[in-house]
């Protein structure tokens, strides 16, 4: 989850679930594959030595969702991932959110 102020939100703060794989830049092909795999996001570098595989919009979050919700993880990812599931309902579920549930 993305966290960051807004001075145009009621609470001063925006949330934006966000779904980021990082590599280095020689493995960028490799986040190109998963893009195409997925059908959403995009792949950016990120200076020098980083590439980024993002998914930020919450229609193309589902599709991610909906593959690990099928496939699941099985590392300590696996918690990260049903935190990040409830928070996307969460938010889904309330689209202003009050200074108590923040």
């Amino acid at each position: 989850m993305s966290i960051s102020k807004s001075k145009s939100h009621a609470i001063g703060w925006t949330f934006e679930p966000t779904f980021i794989i990082t590599l280095h830049v020689k493995d960028i092909e490799l986040l190109k594959m998963i893009n195409k795999f997925f059908k959403v996001g995009n792949v950016t570098l990120s200076g020098s030595n980083l590439a980024r595989y993002r998914v930020r919009s919450r229609e193309e979050l589902k599709v991610i969702i909906d593959h690990f919700k099928k496939y699941p993880l099985r590392t300590t990812k696996a918690i990260n991932f049903a935190c990040f599931c409830e928070i996307f309902k969460e938010i889904g579920n309330k689209p202003i959110l009050i200074l108590m549930g923040f």
